[in-house]
């Protein structure tokens, strides 16, 4: 919850006081419900989540048990604290039988993209959640999805095998089989600039993967940026060039990780996220 819907109140009455106490407990009964999804007692943690673009208060969330619904939230007023209004209301979208990993709506919120575990990103209508595409070129758990800003047609995923892809959705359909991506930027986090021992080396051919994408805004919307294994890299790729097969891909530029000495077993924890 952001400071914009419950913003904080100096505690110096006692009507300060019971208000506090009324939006504790407001948030309290919203957090519970709304995240408590499952089959019987069983609790699901979601897993991703994203606003729509336009003016309705829309919220898609995917949990763990492969379940997509869309949440209409809105500012609490006064009299939803005097009613005791119950929870917001939602919609079941989608169940799938593996964990969202991402969700991303389209420009025009018409549709949106979700990253499953079962290696495929689908596009679903937002009006009717029917399939509209079914992307199924990644080896490995798709992590992230994005689409270009201005184009609903343009989408790129990223995962653990290490690939960017990039989709025109206008050619593909709801078979996987006959749908290739437009651009593949292979083990896009291999090459690194900076010297790598052996050791390094054979690691990097193990645990290459990307873990997020996304176009950048208006203006340079050509450009996308990524973070992955195994140098932890924030890159950007110009969308506009296309690479040959016998070709190497290289970003526009980087910014590389700083170098830290840390212990043998420990994983690093930098850049996580964009």
């Amino acid at each position: 919850m952001n400071d914009y819907l419950f913003p904080a109140l100096p505690i110096s009455s006692m009507n300060s006081i019971l208000r506090r106490g009324i939006e504790d407990d407001f948030l309290y009964r919203r957090w519970t419900l709304r995240y408590a999804y499952g089959a019987g007692n069983a609790v699901s943690p979601n897993m991703a989540v994203d606003f729509c673009n336009t003016s309705d208060p829309l919220v898609l969330l995917g949990n763990e048990m492969g379940e997509i619904k869309v949440i209409q939230s809105r500012v609490p007023s006064e009299t939803d604290y005097a009613n005791d209004l119950p929870v917001i209301p939602w919609k079941m979208m989608q169940r799938y039988p593996d964990p969202i990993y991402d969700l991303q709506w389209a420009p025009d919120d018409e549709s949106f993209a979700a990253a499953v575990a079962d290696n495929h990103v689908y596009v679903h209508c937002s009006r009717r959640s029917h399939v509209l595409c079914c992307l199924g070129h990644h080896q490995k758990n798709v992590f992230s999805v994005s689409f270009q800003p201005g184009e609903r047609e343009i989408l790129a995923t990223a995962g653990a095998d290490g690939d960017i892809c990039l989709w025109d959705l206008r050619t593909c359909g709801t078979n996987s089989l006959k749908n290739s991506p437009t651009t593949v930027i292979s083990k896009a986090h291999n090459s690194t600039s900076r010297p790598m021992t052996p050791r390094s080396r054979m690691m990097a051919t193990h645990t290459s993967s990307v873990s997020t994408v996304q176009f950048l805004r208006t203006g340079r919307d050509h450009l996308l940026a990524s973070i992955g294994q195994p140098d932890y890299a924030i890159r950007f790729w110009d969308t506009r060039i296309i690479w040959g097969r016998n070709s190497t891909p290289r970003p526009a530029f980087e910014i590389m990780a700083p170098q830290v000495n840390r212990p043998r077993g420990r994983k690093p924890s930098l850049y996580s996220s964009i």
